[in-house]
């Protein structure tokens, strides 16, 4: 008498179209995950940045207060910043109590110590972008002064794609976490 030692044709089939079943449901989790690699890799980057704002506060509460018009910058680990008139950082380089541009870049540099890219923003060229964080200035929520504002822009692959952006405002200190539509920043 034969002895069968394998798995039938059919056998074979139904546990390949199981398995193509289970690979069919599992990929959407699995895929989703890289967006929230990226939404937590941007919240965490933010929250750092909040953290420095609060810890310069803190500094500059200690060093006495220097005042904008003393030209007097605070002591923040390496890094000497300037403050704005209530006391946040402003940059590395003396503007006066004024946010610009540049100032954004300066104060990301100095107040956090990680690897990501920095660049100033430039238009809408972030998707082909190979820079993690984009930043400008302006006036990102009616009523509010103007801010520092931070793009993560690691995850880029398409303009209709939801973003994150950190909104910095230093007459305040205030930080908040945005989202947005990466065609219309």
């Amino acid at each position: 008498m034969k002895k069968n030692r394998g798995f039938t044709l059919i056998e074979l089939i139904v546990v390949i179209v199981i398995l193509g079943i289970l690979a069919v449901t599992a990929a959407p989790r699995f895929l989703s995950l890289q967006n929230d690699a990226h939404k937590s890799r941007a919240k965490g980057v933010f929250a750092e940045f909040t953290s420095g704002v609060n810890l310069y506060h803190a500094a500059w509460l200690t060093q006495g207060e220097p005042s904008v018009s003393s030209g007097v910058a605070v002591e923040y680990g390496d890094e000497k910043i300037f403050p704005s008139a209530e006391g946040f950082p402003l940059g590395t380089t003396n503007h006066q109590g004024i946010i610009t541009g540049e100032g954004c870049g300066e104060l990301w540099n100095a107040l956090l110590n990680q690897d990501l890219t920095i660049s100033e923003y430039k238009g809408d060229d972030f998707i082909t972008s190979n820079t993690d964080i984009e930043y400008w200035y302006g006036s990102p929520v009616r009523d509010k002064p103007q801010a520092c504002m931070y793009y993560y822009t690691s995850d880029i692959t398409n303009k209709n794609q939801q973003g994150y952006r950190l909104n910095y405002f230093p007459s305040t200190g205030e930080t908040i976490i945005t989202t947005y539509n990466k065609g219309s920043k």
